[in-house]
């Protein structure tokens, strides 16, 4: 510890941070195993119901629910906690299986006792917004699945993930028919047309949330014609004409934020889309930027709906604790931040294509003779513009996968035939440069590379070079 403290290191803190992590890791496997045990318990439950001469319905309705409410639990932890993506699947799939059982007892109850009243209409539409749920969360299951050291999603399951995602959205359109219908039917409010209307809003709200994901599926499946067009209908469900019903404003609330966070996640996606584009893809640019301002602009409008309310106002309040809750942004920085978009992708339409001027008068140096290769020298009037490419092969390229360039064994025809120089066949002789131009030991041939004695330096630049570079 005392050399940790001379070292500036809080050895206190760093033992502490340490041991809760460790409780944290030891706290979430307590809960999983808690979990698994729970449902372990509850399974047996059901089975002794069902297993009993005199069934009682109710009892048995009960404990469907609690197991259901436990592999929905159980399916939560596994897919955000432990990432155990097979597992999570399989329970929210047992959690759709018992809704199904649910349906069809409740079904039966009805044909059989005549009980076509309000009340048994809730049940079915809660059954509804149930088994939507489940299917939602294992279509999460499968893109989170694929999501996984990848940056695409496999093709196989993004197709399990939108069909899973297609199956929400018709359970939540018969869902709000029967609501539509059962509210036609109540009384104006009255506590059943209250309810009509909010299971219309989970309807909406789910059906947002699974075009949310949908549209992120598609983009990361690189379909993102179709994402940008899933996301913007996931924006498009949040509808407020003049002051809700207080009763009514949390569920309004859950299909506003469900509509600002698909604005956000097109938002995110399209800007990253821009920031990975060529140069050559400008225009595409430009429509994902048009994408971006009308994203935002949805945003805006939905904020800006509560924004009018004032802060006594139950609305009002209430909006303000959700914006706090879900970091929400005022209207007036959301506009803001449309014009830094705009500024940006600007900025970045406007950066050149290449490093490299066109102008021959910016290219003095790469432009330079290069007599250390050439014989004669080539200066800037014979070759304006530097070569972009050196070709060892005869001046002929060969195309990719239809063989091996055969290189020319003899460097200087090599770049002689680069430059079209295929009349003459007499070798090139090359100035000696670096190495060669120190002096030699009396033994040394010409061509020899001296023994240096450390420590050496490089050899000064020859008088018609330095007399090149300094012009």
């Amino acid at each position: 510890h005392a050399i940790k403290a001379q070292m500036g290191v809080d050895a206190v803190g760093l033992e502490t941070s340490r041991e809760e992590l460790e409780h944290e890791i030891v706290g979430e496997q307590d809960l999983s195993n808690e979990l698994e045990e729970k449902n372990k318990s509850l399974g047996k439950v059901l089975q002794r119901v069902l297993a009993r001469q005199d069934c009682d319905d109710d009892e048995v309705w009960d404990a469907r629910e609690c197991l259901r409410q436990s592999h929905m639990e159980l399916g939560n932890e596994y897919l955000w906690s432990k990432r155990d993506f097979p597992k999570a699947l399989e329970s929210f799939q047992q959690a759709k299986r018992l809704v199904k059982d649910q349906q069809e007892s409740h079904d039966r109850v009805v044909l059989t006792s005549n009980d076509d009243t309000p009340e048994s209409h809730v049940i079915g539409r809660n059954l509804l917004f149930l088994l939507a749920q489940a299917t939602l969360n294992g279509g999460i299951c499968h893109v989170e699945r694929g999501l996984v050291d990848k940056k695409v999603i496999p093709k196989g399951i993004a197709s399990s993930a939108i069909k899973e995602f297609h199956l929400v959205q018709s359970i939540t359109a018969d869902l709000r028919q029967q609501a539509l219908a059962d509210e036609q039917a109540s009384r104006i409010h009255s506590s059943h047309w209250n309810e009509c209307l909010e299971d219309s809003l989970r309807a909406d709200q789910l059906e947002s949330l699974s075009q949310r994901w949908m549209g992120v599926c598609l983009w990361k499946a690189s379909r993102e014609t179709d994402a940008i067009k899933t996301l913007q209908k996931a924006s498009s469900f949040f509808k407020m004409n003049g002051a809700p019903r207080s009763e009514l404003i949390p569920s309004i609330l859950e299909v506003a934020a469900e509509c600002i966070f698909a604005c956000c996640a097109l938002s995110d996606l399209v800007c990253s889309g821009m920031e990975e584009l060529p140069r050559n893809s400008l225009s595409k640019g430009d429509n994902y930027n048009t994408v971006v301002e009308r994203a935002l602009r949805r945003y805006a409008e939905i904020v800006s709906r509560f924004e009018r309310f004032p802060p006594g106002d139950v609305t009002g309040e209430s909006f303000q604790a959700f914006r706090e809750t879900n970091c929400i942004k005022t209207s007036e920085a959301i506009l803001n931040h449309i014009v830094q978009i705009k500024g940006w992708w600007a900025k970045k339409k406007s950066q050149p294509t290449s490093l490299t001027e066109k102008d021959a008068s910016n290219k003095v140096k790469s432009s330079l003779p290069r007599f250390d290769v050439f014989s004669s020298g080539l200066t800037s009037a014979n070759n304006p513009h530097p070569t972009a490419h050196i070709t060892l092969s005869n001046g002929r390229r060969q195309k990719q996968g239809r063989g091996v360039s055969q290189l020319d064994s003899n460097p200087a025809t090599a770049f002689s035939s680069f430059l079209g120089e295929t009349e003459s066949e007499q070798p090139l002789q090359f100035r000696k440069w670096g190495d060669q131009l120190l002096p030699k030991s009396g033994t040394a041939t010409d061509d020899s590379v001296p023994q240096l004695a450390y420590p050496s330096i490089a050899p000064p630049i020859p008088d018609d070079l330095r007399a090149l570079i300094l012009s």
